[in-house]
């Protein structure tokens, strides 16, 4: 990665607090009549807020992708008009933002950190839309995933599973329920709290129970022959969305594949230790979160340092690289995978020729 950018974004992260602090100081004085617009608590939310959008331009500059943390505004003026706060508030956010860095920063990181708050500022007038359902009616799934959904966010789990295997009886494939039911019911999921349509405990409670129902297929998807490979998967940090690592294991398992899933919040070391004990076939490292990205590349550099690791071909995934596809070069993967269904395409490709899948 560019030593420049990863110096800047160091600088920047070094004084996310105190930035954060100023910001939202500086955008009250501007603006006292937010004390009464939005109640005793909004100071406190807008310090969450801008400490976000400090960790995902830290992170968007460190691979020096601005792309990246203009997608993340865009996310968050669709979650902030949704719950009726209006997009110059935004704007005015990221003004001040930028004011406060700027003298935190070297003469000749400043345009650059102007470039990355630009390009985000570019794209709000158009984001007055919001996002398209993920639930297509064209499709032939569309009722069963509507049906599911809509059971799942009424907290009828019973009915919502029996659904899912009278699905399964019928011939549908485990790989066509995840692709074409589970997961963009997850994405629809995710779309509706977005929207401020759901609470965050609806959405809890729907992926804990598509977790659930993923755990009752095992016995299917364990007693596939094996084909004698080894996956070691793992989400970065304390990277929370894991459901999507959890299908392209099971992927793998369904080809034959033994797979380890070490989930989130794994040490470093930990993880290095399991691999040189395992010497799986595969790692994958997963990232749903722009700001995770300065992590995945930290654990991917002490896998190519450890002597028991270095060897093990990485195979990334996640949202990040999906917006931006030569990405997995930059935090120093072999390659990545687009979704579940193309993980063990591309596995197989790295495995059977190096270099890019």
């Amino acid at each position: 990665m560019d030593v420049h950018c990863q110096d800047i974004a160091g600088t920047i992260a070094e004084n996310c607090d105190i930035a954060a602090r100023r910001v939202v100081h500086q955008q009250y004085q501007l603006h006292p009549e937010f004390e009464q617009r939005f109640g005793p608590a909004g100071a406190l939310f807008a310090l969450e807020d801008v400490q976000y959008h400090l960790r995902f331009l830290v992170n968007a500059i460190a691979v020096g992708r601005p792309a990246l943390f203009a997608d993340y505004v865009a996310w968050t003026r669709t979650v902030l008009a949704s719950r009726n706060v209006p997009a110059d508030v935004l704007v005015d956010n990221l003004h001040i933002l930028g004011r406060v860095l700027c003298p935190m920063l070297p003469a000749s990181g400043q345009p650059l950190l102007q470039e990355y708050l630009d390009s985000a500022l570019a794209l709000l007038p158009a984001g007055t839309g919001e996002p398209p359902s993920f639930l297509d009616p064209a499709t032939a799934e569309y009722a069963v995933a509507t049906d599911y959904l809509d059971d799942l966010l009424q907290a009828r789990r019973a009915e919502a599973f029996a659904m899912i295997q009278t699905v399964l009886a019928c011939g549908t494939s485990i790989q066509d329920l995840y692709m074409r039911i589970l997961q963009p019911v997850q994405h629809e999921i995710e779309r509706l709290w977005q929207l401020n349509r759901i609470t965050v405990a609806q959405e809890h409670y729907a992926t804990a129970a598509t977790q659930s129902l993923i755990a009752q297929l095992y016995p299917r998807i364990f007693s596939m022959p094996r084909c004698g490979k080894k996956l070691v998967a793992t989400c970065v940090g304390e990277e929370l969305h894991e459901l999507g690592l959890r299908m392209v294991c099971d992927f793998f398992e369904l080809e034959g594949w033994t797979t380890l899933f070490l989930g989130a919040s794994t040490p470093t070391p930990a993880l290095l230790q399991m691999v040189a004990v395992q010497q799986p076939d595969l790692l994958m490292v997963s990232a749903t979160m722009t700001f995770h990205l300065r992590e995945m590349s930290s654990l991917i550099a002490a896998t190519r340092r450890d002597p028991g690791c270095r060897d093990i071909p990485i195979l990334v995934g996640g949202r990040p690289f999906n917006l931006v596809p030569d990405l997995w070069r930059q935090v120093g993967a072999d390659a990545y995978a687009v979704s579940a269904a193309e993980s063990v395409p591309a596995a197989r490709a790295l495995l059977n020729h190096g270099g890019e899948a």
